[in-house]
């Protein structure tokens, strides 16, 4: 094998790898509270269709006022930019006792560990770093209800 066919192999081989290790790395999206059809940019027809049952106009807000996941209630709020998706809201209900997910916790393991919390009088506000952005804020005694904010980083 001359050495201009070995580099050729060498460099096919490099991009397999690069390729196989692109389709394991999950993406920068969405990646919890059965979001995972969603990413930034998603048009509001896109995002109707993905997520079935939303209300709203679609020019700078999509609702499902009872999106349940895993047992647990949320009021659930998409926002969008020049028809955009650039933020979500969801806010669990107070009055669902029988909800166990530990928000947080399934946040940490799909994002890896908060990178700031802010205890204040009571209360928590969690922060994790990345391409979404993500805030979850609740009272110090309760884990499974509170405000979680994803949003594209630098939107």
């Amino acid at each position: 094998m001359n050495r201009l066919s070995a580099l050729f192999v060498l460099a096919l081989a490099i991009f397999a790898g690069s390729a196989a290790a692109a389709k394991q790395t999950p993406g920068p999206d969405l990646r919890v509270f059965g979001l995972q059809p969603l990413h930034w940019g998603m048009s509001a027809d896109e995002i109707r269709a993905a997520l079935p049952g939303l209300t709203g106009d679609g020019a700078a807000m999509l609702e499902k006022p009872d999106y349940v996941f895993s047992g647990c209630h949320f009021a659930l709020r998409l926002e969008l930019a020049r028809n955009r998706l650039v933020a979500i809201t969801m806010n669990s209900d107070l009055a669902n006792a029988t909800c166990d997910v530990q928000i947080g916790a399934v946040i940490d393991a799909a994002y890896g560990p908060a990178y700031d919390m802010q205890l204040g009088t009571g209360d928590a506000l969690l922060s994790w770093p990345g391409a979404t952005n993500i805030t979850f804020y609740r009272t110090l005694e309760d884990l499974t209800h509170g405000e979680i904010t994803f949003r594209q980083d630098g939107k």
